[in-house]
């Protein structure tokens, strides 16, 4: 009966019908309790069903039972990448690459793992190896083409997709890849194509319903040439990620230096300054907008997820609240500072849903809610000051609120300029444990 029972949960897991092939395991085990195969097919089963605490038991148990086979340490690497514990994972897949170096799927699995940590020279480098041994190893294959485009080398790229689709054309994972290698490469209507029939293939491909959309949204041109700016800098190393926002810091601040202490050069300062602004405001911007465009789109809003729609609708509101405020002032012929100030609110309310859940989320979410209240109380004590001043009706009060607007006001601008470059630099891109 055991054999018979091991057979069924086998082909369950192979088919990738994890509650039945966790019933299958859980009754295999139930008859023999050291299996430690078992105890690391059943991990695999509750991992793909995000039930991460128990699969790390269970994987942690089938090294405990039998440490000298690789497929046990091979499962609780993969379960730790899951969980984002990326330096415990590569331990694992280092043991397990140890036990039986010619397995690519330990070659496989040590890639993911630098790919997570976007240290894609080191991801080749372990994909190259998984491909040495097994040439037609679908997985590898994909990584290093993933690599080879952040690295750059899209050619090499080029023809390792090729190669993956030639062996495996009904493979979703080399369509997302090939999509995702043509945006990288100006392409968005060919990559368009690969997004399709990778979602046709598998609808649960999630990053390939993220190149869907982004291709949908490379036909607008003006997304289309920030779209590149994004591509290229994902690319990049950190230290020029963070060399690009340092620029932008210091070169504003330099902007205004210059357009005070030499006013005669106003005419070229405050230009660039105005265009550097736009630039800033645009990226930051664009793709919450492109999805607030996509949720009219036929097609679009199918491929939006929930928290693309919550950020849509967040930063919507705020642009709206913006523009409303901004008619007003038009027709009272008041100053536009206050519409501006709420404009610039809806740049940290995107990060919210950019940022991961858990940790992450909840300091967006803290961050967000003070810069909104910062942002209100702006916004109020400046129309009551306007009413003050063309009432005639001037007190201590009034002096207090205006000093405490003066003074929150650069606290407010340089707030929101730190904390984007914080979200995109760290926030945006940290994977708590799961």
């Amino acid at each position: 009966m055991s054999g018979a029972s091991r057979e069924r949960a086998w082909a369950a897991l192979s088919h990738g019908r994890w509650e039945l092939a966790e019933r299958e395991w859980r009754g295999v085990l139930a008859e023999s309790p050291d299996d430690a195969e078992g105890h690391a097919a059943l991990a695999m089963c509750l991992a793909e069903r995000e039930q991460y605490a128990e699969a790390q038991a269970e994987a942690d148990r089938a090294v405990g039972l039998a440490p000298e086979i690789d497929f046990v340490h091979f499962v609780r690497g993969r379960v730790l990448r899951d969980r984002n514990r990326h330096g415990e994972a590569a331990d694992a897949a280092a043991e397990a690459i140890r036990l039986d170096p010619d397995d690519a799927n330990n070659r496989f699995l040590l890639a993911s793992i630098r790919c997570a940590q976007e240290r894609w020279a080191d991801c080749l480098d372990a994909a190259d190896a998984g491909l040495a041994s097994d040439p037609e190893h679908d997985g590898c294959a994909n990584l290093r083409a993933l690599a080879l485009t952040h690295l750059g080398r899209k050619d090499e790229a080029a023809a390792t997709i090729a190669g993956a689709l030639e062996r495996s054309p009904e493979n979703s994972l080399t369509h997302t890849n090939q999509g995702w290698a043509l945006l990288h490469r100006g392409e968005p209507r060919q990559a368009l194509e690969h997004f399709r029939e990778a979602l046709r293939l598998d609808p649960g491909n999630d990053w390939a319903r993220e190149g869907l959309l982004t291709a949908l949204k490379a036909h607008n041109v003006a997304f289309r040439l920030i779209l590149r700016y994004f591509l290229f800098m994902s690319r990049q190393g950190m230290a020029v990620r963070w060399g690009v926002f340092i620029a932008i810091f210091f070169g504003q601040r330099l902007l205004n230096s210059v357009g005070r202490e030499y006013p005669e050069y106003g005419v070229v300062v405050y230009p660039l300054l105005a265009l550097l602004m736009v630039f800033v405001f645009s990226t930051w911007l664009a793709n919450p907008l492109m999805n607030l465009a996509m949720r009219f789109d036929r097609f679009g809003r199918h491929a939006l997820t929930d928290d693309q729609r919550a950020q849509a609708g967040l930063v919507g509101l705020a642009m709206a609240a913006a523009a409303g405020l901004f008619l007003t002032e038009l027709a009272l012929g008041l100053r536009h500072l206050p519409s501006l100030i709420l404009l610039l609110l809806a740049m940290p309310l995107t990060t919210i849903h950019d940022a991961a859940p858990g940790w992450p989320r909840r300091l967006s979410v803290i961050f967000a809610s003070a810069f909104t209240l910062v942002a209100l109380f702006l916004v109020v004590a400046f129309h009551v000051f306007i009413q003050v001043v063309r009432h005639h009706q001037y007190g201590e009060s009034t002096g207090v609120l205006l000093m405490a607007a003066i003074g929150l006001m650069p606290a407010y601008f340089y707030g929101i300029l730190l904390w984007q470059i914080l979200a995109i630099a760290w926030i945006e891109r940290a994977q708590p444990e799961k």
